[in-house]
């Protein structure tokens, strides 16, 4: 098990922190005037949709296709294409592709969350959540999974003699921690960038932490919680990595 600490090149492809909120529901046309703000400084917005399609069967003719495309929200690029922020009806979330401290995620975090405030005058935060992606490309010297995680598939040679397992992935539900927090930590396998070693696998370690709450909007009175988040996410990601491939992350 590697111990927690701050790492020079952290794996991290992806960095999200997430505020859900009681008593506001904006609009689309309210979510366009506080995207503004951000474009005011140079952002890039771009609505978010979902999409529905269904397919009705006719007895003559072609099928109908029938497509339904409803508004979700937007979202906004910063200038370099580093930094997102996600605007919803009743939450906002602040992203980052190019990870480089917790403090630094942490002001971003506070100024989306301050303007979406300031904009919407929500009666309370009732959630909040962060969410890590990080990737372990595979590299010579770490040639098993037991090489990488402290936790492994379990081989089925005593089943299935001669059997390996070449993929896999599982989540795992983690309740009870914390301040009453709970997480999902989904581990798994994917394939190989092109510039990577082709016989080796990489591996994704996602750590989702998230807890329901009900606290005054105010940046300052969420610190006690995310310090504990942060813990909470460090103990799920360092906990499953072995000390052998930390040494290239520091």
């Amino acid at each position: 098990m590697a111990e927690a600490k701050a790492l020079r090149n952290p794996p991290i492809q992806e960095a999200v922190v997430q505020f859900k909120f009681l008593g506001v529901n904006l609009k689309a046309e309210e979510l366009k005037q506080l995207s503004e703000i951000y474009e005011a400084e140079g952002w890039v917005a771009e609505e978010i949709h979902s999409f529905e399609t269904t397919v009705r069967s006719i007895s003559e003719g072609s099928p109908e296709v029938l497509a339904v495309k409803d508004f979700v929200g937007i979202h906004v690029i910063s200038p370099d294409g580093i930094d997102l922020v996600y605007l919803r009806g009743a939450e906002v979330a602040a992203s980052t592709r190019k990870y480089r401290s917790w403090e630094d995620l942490m002001e971003h975090a506070r100024i989306a969350f301050e303007r979406f405030v300031s904009f919407a005058r929500p009666t309370s935060v009732c959630g909040l959540s962060a969410r890590f992606i990080n990737r372990i490309a595979p590299y010579p010297g770490l040639e098993s999974f037991s090489d990488v995680l402290t936790r492994p598939p379990v081989a089925l040679d005593d089943q299935l003699p001669g059997a390996t397992i070449s993929d896999f992935l599982r989540r795992h539900v983690v309740t009870g921690l914390q301040g009453e927090f709970s997480a999902l930590l989904t581990i798994g396998t994917v394939k190989a960038e092109p510039d990577e070693d082709e016989g080796g696998k990489g591996l994704v370690i996602d750590t989702d932490v998230r807890k329901e709450c009900e606290i005054r909007p105010e940046f300052d009175l969420l610190s006690e919680d995310l310090i504990t988040l942060r813990s909470i996410k460090n103990k799920l990601f360092f906990g499953s990595l072995t000390e052998q491939v930390m040494e290239r992350f520091q």
